[in-house]
């Protein structure tokens, strides 16, 4: 299994046993996978795994990697927009 897949794992195992002890719904919590300088090959290898939703900080790295992926990704910004950057 390769990296990134195994640490998408663990971090579901992590959300699903966060919300059994705070007596939530684990469907109803939404994980967002940090793909900020992260190699396309390997945001392709987690989505390939099941999972749409990638955040980053930079709008070059969005428009950068977003035609080499598939449409169907949810894309959001994390962290604080820049002025110099929008």
């Amino acid at each position: 299994m390769d990296d990134g897949v195994a640490a998408l794992r663990s971090e579901f195992q992590r959300v699903n046993q966060a919300a059994e002890k705070a007596g939530r719904s684990s469907n109803r919590i939404r994980v967002v996978a940090v793909s900020k300088t992260k190699p396309v090959s390997l945001i392709r290898q987690v989505y390939d795994a099941g999972h749409r939703s990638f955040g980053e900080n930079y709008v070059q790295e969005i428009i950068e990697k977003a035609p080499q992926l598939p449409e169907d990704i949810e894309w959001h910004f994390i962290g604080n927009l820049q002025s110099n950057k929008v």
